[in-house]
């Protein structure tokens, strides 16, 4: 915690910083469009991060305010499942 108040993010109320990634979470929906994965039908580099991602976040031990943003998202927690059932 001492290196995220250091960095700045630690000093952000939970509010705030679900505001602050809330336009990164639209542009990974945006960009998945109505495609399997963000840049068509094949997992690319890009999926195998950004879905590890979502999906650690969908995981989390405790219920938080991300983890149930993106757990409650159809779009993304379906994306998370097909890079789940794609690599693993």
């Amino acid at each position: 915690m001492r290196t995220m108040h250091g960095q700045g993010i630690g000093r952000l109320t939970v509010a705030q910083r679900l505001t602050r990634i809330e336009p990164d979470l639209q542009a990974i929906a945006h960009q998945l469009g109505d495609r399997v994965f963000l840049f068509g039908d094949t997992p690319r580099a890009a999926d195998a991060g950004v879905g590890a991602i979502l999906g650690a976040v969908m995981a989390a031990p405790a219920p938080t305010g991300l983890s149930r943003r993106v757990s409650g998202d159809a779009k993304l927690a379906a994306y998370v499942a097909r890079c789940e059932a794609a690599m693993g």
